[in-house]
């Protein structure tokens, strides 16, 4: 997805599918980098739902907002 699709997405939370190409990643890597580093691994909140990793969206576009991201 792309920021603006996040924006108008009702979404609560996101995939790493969802925000892997605002990143500039694949959604794996950003999977198993939380898995060897921690939830703390990158600047905006995620959390584990079962085997399912989630990232809140307001927390999302906060993030990509306060730097500029577009």
């Amino acid at each position: 997805m792309t920021l603006a699709e996040i924006r108008k997405s009702s979404k609560k939370n996101l995939s790493p599918s969802d925000v892997a190409d605002v990143l500039g990643c694949k959604p794996y890597t950003i999977n198993v980098t939380v898995k060897e580093r921690g939830l703390g691994a990158y600047p905006f909140e995620l959390f584990w739902s079962g085997k399912w990793l989630r990232i809140p969206r307001a927390a999302f576009l906060n993030w990509a907002e306060r730097n500029q991201i577009s």
